[in-house]
């Protein structure tokens, strides 16, 4: 590649991805100040570009909007109008795609049949992406049940990924063919025609014009059955002027017939004329036993009474009874013809008999042909078995191949096995070992994140927490029982912090750091670290009544903003930190229970947020 050619690409590449990122951070920072239908576009635009990098923040933001979507898209909320109500099918199509790419085909599957009986309510793309990933679903849910081996369902996990990355792009006419089957099976016949229209197109494209010449006739029985006569008829037309069918007299003579019955249908529809009944029609009249007149009657009292419905189903069946009636006439007619030809009658039986003689000298020579054809057909069987067992060898062949490499792959898989328990083992090691050195929340942080995900911003509440007069509390005591009386005075605290979803960074001998919120946010963090001091004052306090402790006292400083956590260090040694200015200032704060006497002191940020 040209050097100046791959050096335009790198940037355009760069740049995209820093605009990505730019948009990202931009609707990321305006999403908290949102609400209502506002904060649901959001959140949509948030999932398009999380789903475009394959971001695990997508399943996060379709859940919020799922859960958003169905708090506001309801009938009582007034400021919702009738333009508004695809949000709610589309921000389950959202969850839907979420679960359905990461293979929770379960919980896809949920979200997506929602959206069906609306399904108008969605755009072409979401609508057959829909079906599509509906469809996809039962196939694999239908070939995983047959599958057991670890290599079968790598090879299906590769094909559906095919399957999904061209879900919303450029359909393949199976795909379009699938869609339009599975709107004519729930009786959306206009969006059937759609969908097999777009078919033949393709087909068309292709040149195979039996396909063309099918479906065009498919689309016309449609059309039929909804009641587009006129749609029908020009579907009929058109299949009459295709190459190949414009010259087959039968077939187009057969389109025309039934041009002229639909037109004749259309007519008598078009002609109905309602006249003002007062009478009901009893609904218990047995209507295929009525003659044709009460037929006729009964569609113009129903279209007199707009049940349209009634009335088309009662025309139908007076125009099938006519129909019958005319085949009954014919009959007749065909019975006297007859009789008044019998005697022309006789004379052919006479030259059907010199026929038949005639006839019957052809059989007997088609039937040396016969012989001939079945020693032709010995000599091919005689070949067609040589050349079978020769097949039969050679795939007895091919799959003493296929056993040994078969044997070879379970082989490997079963080390497989065995490593990832190796794997198992070492991973709860890690974690108890690491679990003893920092808290459990930062341990699975550490362990879970990706690396290049461990340096992030967030809004935390810090706590810094100091014992007072500790020193001249244990002048006196050995290290024995300074240990020992700090860890019976962080214990309880330590669980405490814990309990309400807190996290200890920090031990400082006399005291400690703590943060809510870092590095997972239950969403109340400011009320958990209010809620954990009380604790810890009353708990403190009802042990030095209960003697566990001498009576002290604690100064504890509670501040809240938006701090960087993360991994901080160099490869060989790291820590998870804290950093920003809301943890000096939570410390300055802890400080200044010293001044005023007091043993809890919150900032403003924390009152607000309470």
């Amino acid at each position: 590649m040209n050097p100046l050619l791959r050096l335009i690409l790198i940037y355009s590449f760069c740049i995209t991805t820093w605009c990505h990122g730019q948009e990202l951070d931009s609707l990321e920072s305006i999403l908290p100040g949102q609400h209502g239908k506002e904060r649901l576009a959001t959140l949509h635009g948030l999932i398009n570009l999380y789903h475009s990098h394959k971001d695990k923040k997508e399943l996060k933001y379709a859940r919020e909007a799922s859960a958003l979507a169905d708090n506001i898209i309801h009938e009582n909320n007034q400021l919702i109008t009738q333009e508004d109500l695809y949000l709610k099918p589309l921000s389950d199509f959202y969850l839907g795609r979420a679960y359905f790419v990461r293979q929770q085909y379960e919980k896809a599957s949920e979200y997506l049949n929602d959206i069906i009986p609306v399904l108008d309510l969605l755009n072409q793309e979401h609508g057959d992406s829909t079906i599509l990933y509906l469809s996809i679903i039962n196939e694999n849910t239908t070939e995983r049940s047959a599958v057991g081996s670890f290599i079968k369902k790598s090879f299906d996990n590769l094909e559906l990924s095919e399957k999904v990355s061209g879900a919303t792009g450029n359909m393949s006419l199976s795909t379009i063919l699938k869609i339009a089957r599975y709107h004519e099976e729930n009786d959306r016949l206009g969006k059937a025609a759609e969908q097999y229209q777009r078919a033949v197109d393709l087909y068309r494209d292709k040149g195979d014009s039996d396909r063309v010449y099918f479906y065009l006739n498919h689309i016309a029985s449609l059309h039929e059955r909804a009641g587009n006569f006129d749609s029908a008829i020009d579907y009929y037309r058109q299949i009459n002027t295709l190459q190949g069918i414009k010259d087959d007299s039968a077939t187009t003579n057969r389109n025309s017939q039934r041009i002229t019955q639909l037109q004749r249908i259309k007519k008598d529809i078009d002609n109905l004329d309602p006249t003002p009944v007062t009478r009901k029609p009893s609904a218990d009249i047995a209507t295929e036993f009525l003659p044709q007149d009460k037929l006729w009657k009964l569609a113009e009292q129903m279209e007199a009474q707009n049940d349209f419905k009634k009335s088309l189903q009662y025309f139908k069946e007076y125009m099938s009874l006519r129909e019958e009636y005319e085949k009954k006439q014919q009959e007749k007619e065909l019975v006297l013809i007859q009789q008044i030809n019998y005697a022309e009658n006789k004379e052919r039986e006479i030259k059907l008999l010199q026929k038949e003689a005639e006839l019957q000298n052809a059989r007997l020579s088609e039937s040396d042909a016969i012989i001939a054809q079945k020693d032709r057909f010995r000599n091919f069987l005689i070949i067609g078995s040589s050349l079978l067992a020769i097949l039969v060898l050679a795939l007895w062949a091919m799959y003493g191949l296929k056993q040994k490499s078969h044997n070879r792959l379970q082989e490997a898989y079963h080390n497989l096995d065995d490593t990832r328990k190796q794997l198992t083992v070492a991973e709860k090691k890690i974690r108890n070992l690491l679990g003893q050195q920092v808290s459990g929340a930062i341990a699975d942080a550490l362990i879970t994140t990706d690396e290049d995900e461990r340096i992030d911003k967030r809004f935390v509440c810090v706590m810094f927490l100091d014992i007072r007069d500790f020193t001249p509390l244990v002048e006196d005591k050995s290290p024995e029982e300074i240990i020992h009386l700090q860890n019976e005075v962080f214990g309880f605290m330590i669980d405490i912090i814990e309990e309400h979803n807190g996290v200890i960074n920090q031990l400082l001998g006399d005291g400690f750091m703590a943060t809510f919120g870092a590095p997972v946010s239950t969403g109340n963090d400011c009320d958990n670290a209010y809620l954990s001091s009380i604790a810890i004052i009353n708990q403190l306090e009802e042990r030095a009544v209960s003697g566990i402790l001498p009576p002290m006292k604690v100064g504890i400083g509670l501040h809240a903003g938006d701090v960087v956590v993360g991994n901080v260090g160099n490869a060989r040694r790291k820590q998870y930190s804290i950093t920003g200015n809301p943890v000096i200032t939570a410390a300055r704060i802890e400080q200044l229970t010293k001044e005023f006497g007091a043993q809890l002191i919150i900032s403003k940020e924390v009152y607000l947020h309470l």
